[in-house]
């Protein structure tokens, strides 16, 4: 019972840093561990193309999605 995804919002985010990355991964591996779903949402195009170029870096998979209730919607939990 209780939460079965972890939806992080970017928006915010103008670019990916090698720390954010470091803690996107960190993320990630925490949400693995505890059988958690964790996706990226709200991504720019510059972030979006960082993300896609450090593949080998494990980072939470990025969305279509813009906002949260479309991320809800993109993962089924609307």
């Amino acid at each position: 019972e209780g939460f079965n995804h972890l939806l992080l919002d970017l928006s915010a985010l103008n670019h990916l840093s090698g720390e954010q990355m470091g803690a996107l991964t960190a993320i990630r591996s925490a949400c693995e561990a505890k059988d958690l779903d964790v996706a990226m949402f709200g991504l720019s195009k510059q972030v979006r193309f960082v993300a896609s170029m450090m593949a080998d870096m494990e980072l939470p998979p990025a969305l279509e999605a813009v906002d949260t209730e479309a991320a809800l919607a993109e993962v089924g939990e609307s």
